[in-house]
């Protein structure tokens, strides 16, 4: 198998980190619940206050680009997000 991953940077308006990671967040439910999506990971830094960086790991390069496929994978929502 041959993972795919991304690490994107987000950068927040000032002081609308906490706004920007809330959101992010509720993504990891969500993500927990699709089997193609290994990990989903979001992170922030302490030298940079309006800097969040979200990590994703994937089954394939497929499983991201085709997000009409992540019905048919869902996982059983009992899963706890990573």
């Amino acid at each position: 198998m041959s993972l795919f991953g991304l690490y994107t940077k987000f950068c927040a308006h000032h002081d609308q980190c906490d706004t920007l990671v809330q959101l992010l967040l509720r993504a990891v439910a969500g993500m927990a619940t699709i089997e193609a999506c290994q990990c989903y990971v979001v992170n922030i830094t302490e030298t940079d206050s309006n800097t969040v960086w979200v990590t994703e790991m994937w089954v394939d390069e497929q499983a991201i680009r085709h997000p009409s496929r992540w019905r048919q994978q869902r996982r059983s929502s009992s899963r706890r997000a990573h």
